[in-house]
């Protein structure tokens, strides 16, 4: 069961100081969402001819892997700018400050907790946010940004109150929109994660990872050299690896 209440206030304000264009956002953001189940288990061992398939009868579930609740409250205030500087070039600017507090309760269940338990994380972050887009034509434009992330974990069924995940991100590119029909976009990336959720095979608990990065690159185009015709393409290349973790984890990929 998932319980969520959100409260998002902000006010917004918009004006020009000579040949830039404003566009100011203050505001502050309150979540709480309660997320509340078990998990259970039947094992069934067999051998089923895929040629001749004769199913086991369902049996309903008798060993209870989890029961658990995680509350996370979520308090933000943040400001943002955006501006257009002679038509050509747009930013936004801004920073977010927000506190993450999680109460887990964890009862007993097939994972060795005998009696219920409780625990809490209390976590505070200030992550800043900046970019751009530089129009050098009419058809070309040049984008670059940089922001960190703060937030909680969903669906998480450990054995503690899991912290916050904390994410880095960079990237650049150029986007295109060309006379003969074609547009799409081109961007570099790399991203890091701290505190990735992730289940750990020996006991089917979600454990938290220490850092992962992922760099790549992406390409999106789409011509259209008739009208009623388009074709679509698309690239992708990521390597993710673990920086950060337990025993043996450093240097996986994801």
């Amino acid at each position: 069961d998932i319980d969520a209440l959100t409260i998002t206030p902000n006010v917004v304000a918009t004006f020009d100081t000579g040949p830039v264009s404003h566009t100011v956002s203050l505001g502050a953001d309150y979540d709480r969402t309660t997320e509340d189940g078990k998990l259970d288990l039947n094992f069934l061992a067999g051998q089923i001819d895929v040629r001749d398939p004769d199913y086991p009868e369902y049996a309903d579930p008798n060993f209870l892997l989890q029961d658990q609740r995680n509350r996370y409250t979520s308090e933000a205030i943040y400001l943002q700018e955006q501006a257009t500087l002679w038509g050509i070039l747009h930013v936004v600017a801004g920073g977010r400050m927000t506190r993450i507090k999680t109460d887990t309760k964890i009862r007993p269940n097939g994972l060795g907790v005998t009696s219920t338990t409780t625990s809490s994380d209390d976590e505070s972050e200030f992550t800043p946010r900046i970019g751009a887009v530089l129009d050098i034509a009419k058809e070309v434009s040049v984008f670059a940004g940089y922001g960190k992330g703060f937030q909680a974990p969903s669906g998480y069924v450990g054995l503690a109150a899991p912290k916050p995940e904390k994410s880095e991100q960079i990237e650049a590119g150029i986007r295109f929109n060309l006379p003969t029909g074609l547009t799409g976009s081109l961007a570099v990336y790399q991203l890091e994660r701290e505190n990735l959720p992730t289940v750990d095979p020996n006991t089917l608990a979600t454990i938290q990872i220490g850092k992962d990065r992922a760099r790549g690159i992406e390409l999106d185009a789409i011509w259209q050299p008739l009208p009623g015709l388009s074709i679509i393409g698309n690239y992708a290349y990521t390597n993710a690896e673990i920086r950060e973790g337990g025993t043996n984890q450093k240097g996986n990929t994801l």
